[in-house]
């Protein structure tokens, strides 16, 4: 994602895919196009789907 108003989804395959989690970890890989602070990342919206354990 590099420009603001973008989305994306990424799918949790293998065998990882069937455990439960608790914490989920968002890793900023390089700087965001705001200007005056290039290394916030902010997230208004985040959906998580699965089952429930």
């Amino acid at each position: 994602m590099c420009k603001p108003g973008q989305f994306a989804s990424w799918p949790v395959t293998g065998p990882n895919a069937l455990l439960p989690f608790r914490f989920f970890r968002v890793l900023l890989t390089g700087p965001t196009t705001d200007s005056s602070n290039p290394w916030n990342f902010c997230i208004c919206f985040l959906e998580l789907y699965g089952y429930f354990h």
